[in-house]
């Protein structure tokens, strides 16, 4: 006797990874259901909260903080014990995060997997740069990333780098007046300009326009350009996925064997439904994946589930000009480093 299954694949977080996993998996004929926590948003409502906002700092304001999808900026959902507040910036909607995520899209150069073996720092990784490529080039197709094939990412101001399987799928932005004027300034004293591969449409891409320049990408690009994963969250739609909003996985069902076989689902107004499936992609950002995966007792053997998280590095840099520059024109990532 066969078993009847909701789907063959539930996925549970509608953001860039679980939208994107369903599309291809839609595409492939097969039966998908998308659970997400939050809401469907027109892009639209979000630029007019930004608009009339108060807190444009805030780039989580925007955006829906429901009692039952709280977004990482609510005092009353994230405590921090340590001596550093740790608060990225998550969403819960529809796209998840990459509504808001200023879109670069660096890969890792090959040393950076070999840091023990040419530096002698931290470990090398278990597998080598070639290995990634093809995926990083999957990537930047479904994401579209624009960026030059001529730079060399490493800084050297050599030849290309690193080695690339195909050219970028979109042409870079175009240099601001700033960068301009940065790289004639510095370029004499050795220093080279790099142009950011991001994900953002400097032509029309995968329905997406080019760029216009609006200048908020955080919190919205306004009108689509910059890549977020509400785009995939529709294409996988329109392959034939379910997409269920409103509803929050609280808590992943183990069978006899230890594998999961449903998913049990919680609305805003308290109803539980229990969705079986084939497979599970558990995709709920880096906070509320091993949530789940702890409150379910589900593949922690390692008991490494919930620890070592990390964001990215970053380093800002402040300086006076004795000429007009005038920034703050083009995208918040604006296409270049020195």
């Amino acid at each position: 006797m066969s078993n009847q299954y909701d789907a063959d694949v539930i996925v549970i977080g509608s953001g860039a990874l679980g939208s994107n996993a369903a599309t291809i998996l839609a595409r492939s004929g097969k039966s998908v259901i998308i659970l997400e926590a939050g809401e469907k948003i027109p892009r639209w409502k979000i630029v007019e909260n930004f608009r009339n906002s108060s807190k444009k700092g805030n780039y989580n304001s925007p955006y829906p903080n429901d009692p039952w999808a709280h977004h990482s900026y609510d005092e009353q959902y994230i405590e921090n014990t340590g001596p550093f507040d740790f608060r990225p910036g998550m969403l819960k909607l529809v796209g998840g995060t990459t509504w808001h995520w200023a879109a670069a899209c660096w890969r890792y150069l090959p040393n950076d997997m070999k840091l023990k073996s040419l530096y002698g720092v931290g470990r090398d990784w278990p597998m080598e740069y070639s290995e990634l490529e093809p995926y990083y080039q999957k990537a930047e197709e479904a994401l579209g990333v624009c960026g030059s094939d001529t730079d060399d990412q490493s800084g050297q101001g050599g030849s290309a780098f690193p080695p690339r399987s195909k050219p970028y799928p979109m042409e870079p932005e175009g240099e601001t007046y700033l960068f301009q004027r940065l790289k004639s300034r510095l370029s004499p004293a050795g220093y080279h300009f790099i142009h950011e591969p991001n994900g953002r449409a400097t032509r029309t891409y995968d329905g997406r326009p080019a760029c216009s320049g609006n200048n908020n990408c955080m919190p919205v690009c306004p009108i689509g350009a910059m890549y977020s994963g509400d785009k995939h969250a529709q294409h996988a739609e329109d392959a034939g996925a379910i997409l269920m909003t409103d509803s929050t996985a609280w808590k992943l069902e183990k069978g006899t064997d230890d594998k999961i076989i449903a998913v049990h689902v919680r609305s805003s107004k308290g109803i539980d439904t229990r969705l079986t499936a084939k497979y599970f992609i558990v995709a709920a950002h880096g906070l509320e994946t091993p949530k789940l995966l702890l409150i379910s007792d589900i593949a922690n053997s390692s008991d490494r589930v919930g620890r070592n998280l990390m964001d990215h590095t970053g380093m800002g840099l402040q300086f006076l000009a004795d000429e007009p520059l005038w920034p703050g024109r083009g995208a918040v990532q604006q296409g270049g480093n020195i």
